[in-house]
């Protein structure tokens, strides 16, 4: 793209700091990130909308600002690619300078975002941390208090990093920005923009539903009765043995963490509680629970009772599992439904679930010799967040 500077009225003059704070900035979030428990990885929605802060190095002052961004995703490519429009202004418009000469930055830009975490073979091996790269246009400028200004046509690219928590995420991101200018010297001599980088911290959230990547599988709603659904394999006297143990806890209550009936059980804590019972020792929480004995195709044909089901909330990594317990139901601990129950994948409860499947595995009889003892033996301290499935 071709553009040039606008120059309405000559700006005095401002050295450009090197922005050790804007990179301290960073660092900071980084470690609040890391200390943070993720519970997932980020939601497939279709729309985020992201707050944020800056100090913007290129705009002479290093302004800081603050503003917003609105970013949208398609579903090509598995929903990992995106457009973003965002916009901020100098945070000094909002302390109440009188001062004739007061300058005030702003910028405006449009950019494409790929996201390869959101696709969800991707996230899940990246801890909770959703890395995104992007390039784009836009204006900056600065305004002076008197009506005078000047402003310039950028072209950017950066990278950011994002950590999923209890529904929103902390974001920071780093972009270069460099000004596209017409006139040579004397152009350069007067902009007011240079090349520089702007530092941003902030935090978003999903809405507007999710986004179904073309190419992936779909997972059938079963309809009709439980009776007529399909013909499945008769149980084991193993699985028959294991459903019996996680009859005997129905109604216990939802636990986040919990791992006992006397504390109540979470979603992988029941599951691995009722196995282990049963001669099966899983890992602690789903996503581990996911690597486990045999892997089965992520539909509901072909299953038996006693298989585990993964569910994936977000859209970006396994962060509930389920016993399959025949007839196209499933048992588990729900924070939703209140604890350990039943529910039937062909209501509209059990259709948010069946929407959300995403692996199957096998880990009674034979497929028991396919649980690692060395995944078994990984500690994992991200917990499965609640379920967020309508209430009964």
């Amino acid at each position: 793209m071709v553009g040039s500077v606008h120059i309405l009225q000559p700006v005095r003059p401002v050295a450009h700091r090197p922005a050790v704070g804007s990179r301290a900035m960073v660092a900071a979030m980084l470690a609040v990130m890391l200390a943070l428990p993720s519970d997932g990885a980020r939601a497939q929605s279709r729309f985020e909308l992201s707050p944020f802060a800056s100090r913007n190095a290129s705009l002479a002052g290093d302004p800081i600002l603050v503003g917003a961004a609105l970013t949208t995703y398609g579903s090509s490519l598995g929903g990992i690619l995106g457009m973003r429009f965002g916009g901020a202004y100098d945070i000094r418009s909002f302390a109440g300078s009188s001062a004739a000469d007061a300058e005030r930055g702003w910028v405006a830009d449009a950019d494409a975002v790929i996201s390869p975490a959101r696709f969800p073979v991707i996230g899940p091996l990246l801890g909770g941390f959703l890395p995104t790269v992007f390039s784009g246009v836009g204006v900056e400028g600065l305004r002076r208090t008197d009506g005078a200004g000047g402003q310039s046509v950028v072209t950017s690219y950066g990278v950011g990093v994002s950590r999923t928590f209890g529904g929103f995420a902390f974001e920071t991101e780093a972009r270069r920005r460099i000004p596209v200018t017409l006139g040579g010297a004397a152009a350069e001599e007067n902009a007011i923009t240079t090349r520089g980088w702007e530092y941003r911290i902030g935090m978003s959230i999903g809405f507007g539903g999710k986004t179904t990547p073309r190419g992936l599988p779909t997972i059938p709603i079963p309809t009709g009765s439980p009776a007529s659904r399909r013909v499945e394999t008769a149980p084991s006297a193993s699985a028959s043995a294991l459903m019996s143990t996680g009859n005997a806890y129905l109604g216990t209550r939802y636990q986040y963490g919990g791992t006992t009936p006397q504390s109540g059980f979470d979603c992988s804590g029941f599951v691995q509680y009722v196995y282990r019972k049963n001669g099966v020792t899983l890992p602690r929480a789903s996503r581990e629970q996911a690597r486990a004995g045999r892997s089965l195709p992520a539909k509901l044909d072909g299953l038996r009772a006693g298989d585990l089901l993964f569910f994936s909330q977000t859209g970006g990594g396994v962060d509930h599992v389920a016993i399959y317990a025949g007839n196209d139901r499933i048992l588990h601990s729900t924070s939703s439904g209140g604890g350990v129950r039943y529910d039937d994948l062909g209501s509209p409860r059990g259709r948010w679930f069946t929407d959300r499947l995403v692996a199957a595995r096998r880990v009674l009889g034979e497929a028991a010799s396919f649980v690692d003892p060395g995944v078994v033996a990984q500690l994992d301290a991200t917990l499965d967040p609640p379920d967020r499935a309508p209430r009964p």
